[in-house]
């Protein structure tokens, strides 16, 4: 199967070819539960259908997430788990 190419502010290419070619790190994260979180989908429910809500919720955010960094920590790209170990293959900075 062919890579997906995705438009980048540098031009057409597929997500390894941007992190490699202009990525300055890659990072591992977890995000917190609270920023899935839908206030209004949450007051709609009764209190057994709430306790099942927040723990699918914090089932979600305990998932890792990858991004890269552009040059000069300008901005960052989302970027899927075989990239990030590609470009730790390369060599690309990895931030804790």
């Amino acid at each position: 199967m062919a890579a997906k190419l995705i438009r980048f502010p540098e031009g057409i290419m597929t997500e390894e070819e941007w992190v490699l070619n202009h990525a300055e790190s890659v990072e591992a994260y977890t995000e917190s539960w609270l920023s899935f979180f839908d206030r209004t989908k949450f007051n709609r429910m009764d209190g057994p259908q709430q306790v099942e809500y927040e723990k699918a919720l914090k089932q979600k955010a305990g998932k890792p997430h990858f991004r890269a960094w552009k040059q000069g920590h300008q901005g960052f790209f989302n970027i899927s788990k075989a990239t990030y170990e590609a470009a730790k293959r390369k060599g690309i900075k990895v931030i804790q």
